[in-house]
């Protein structure tokens, strides 16, 4: 749909005090980062899949970039272990930091999921195990459980 004016447009039809940020990776951390320069009344929550927090590490741990809305981040297990054993930096500590300067914390949250990579959060993983199976002449997998095994 194309429209002549910006302001017909549906998005511009959205209530900005309802608005919800999330991100998977660099995109975590960049609406991380973006929660915290907007006024809290223009954001309701923020959702992040392992973000990636590198670009913004010293901002978060001094303190300088606070949350001020609620914010869960969904970590899987392996993930920030692997970034520190490839020697870059303490993920696990850049999160820490985050959320203990929160200006919300008790609407703040970290949460693991057991046994999961990276990429176990994002539809890719799901699709390229789909067409291994479908190449193969295998039938897909029935459940999530199974194309988690595949991918194992």
């Amino acid at each position: 749909m194309f429209t002549k004016d910006i302001l017909e447009a549906p998005l511009a039809k959205v209530d900005s005090t309802q608005l919800i940020l999330g991100g998977h990776s660099f995109g975590g951390a960049t609406v991380l980062y973006t929660s915290t320069r907007l006024a809290k009344e223009q954001l309701k929550a923020v959702w992040t899949f392992d973000p990636w927090m590198f670009p913004h590490l010293d901002e978060f741990a001094s303190g300088k970039l606070q949350l001020h809305v609620p914010t869960i981040v969904i970590s899987s297990e392996y993930f920030h272990p692997d970034v520190l054993k490839w020697g870059k930096f303490d993920s696990w500590k850049a999160v820490k930091d985050l959320l203990r300067h929160s200006k919300v914390k008790d609407l703040t949250e970290n949460v693991m999921i057991k046994e999961t990579g990276h990429w176990h959060q994002v539809d890719l993983i799901l699709m390229i195990t789909m067409d291994m199976a479908i190449m193969s002449g295998r039938w897909p997998p029935k459940t999530l459980a199974h194309t988690y095994m595949l991918l194992s």
